[in-house]
């Protein structure tokens, strides 16, 4: 896609193709509960820390404690607002694979949510 043209939003042009195809996770009821404490914790901080702008986001994404969101969900708001959409990764995408993606306008999305040990990182 040449710097400038916008991406064809239905689906069918291939720079919408992911690399490579990540089957959704199924979340149990742990994850969800990892959710919780995660959004939880933050909420106590972020009306002091975050801007106004993230917090606008986290609203207009309809982002919330009690579940994790639906992918799709998020990317009807993304698309129809930035032209960009998330993608299921496995893991941390290594620089010249996250900088291609982004130049995709794809944003990578981690397809898993953090061990409960690791709720601080």
């Amino acid at each position: 896609m040449s710097r400038g043209t916008k991406p064809d939003r239905t689906g069918s042009n291939e720079a919408w193709s992911s690399l490579v195809t990540v089957v959704p996770k199924v979340y149990t009821s742990e994850d969800q509960e990892t959710w919780r404490e995660i959004l939880s914790a933050h909420r106590k901080i972020r009306d002091r820390q975050i801007c106004e702008i993230f917090l606008r986001g986290v609203e207009i994404l309809g982002l919330r404690e009690d579940r994790i969101p639906d992918l799709e969900d998020v990317n009807r708001i993304l698309l129809e607002r930035t032209g960009f959409r998330g993608v299921l990764v496995d893991g941390l995408e290594e620089g010249s694979r996250f900088y291609h993606m982004l130049a995709r306008r794809e944003f990578p999305v981690g397809n898993f949510i953090r061990d409960r040990k690791d709720l601080s990182y």
